[in-house]
């Protein structure tokens, strides 16, 4: 399934909220080492699907 421009601009929109609610939570210094790498790791990933989601949208802007 494709997304539409306007329906990516809202994806990345809420990725990019998303990506700085993990950059809170890693800044916390209330969480544990095990729960600190499985965050860094989630922010890994969906640093990668905001790099691929602006590829996308810059390619056919």
């Amino acid at each position: 399934m494709e997304l539409s421009q306007k329906e990516k601009v809202i994806a990345l929109a809420a990725l990019h909220k998303y990506m700085e609610h993990l950059e809170a939570q890693l800044r916390s210094d209330e969480i544990d080492e095990e729960a600190y790498a499985d965050i860094a790791n989630d922010a890994s990933v969906l640093e990668i699907l905001i790099c691929k989601t602006e590829q996308e949208l810059n390619a056919k802007a």
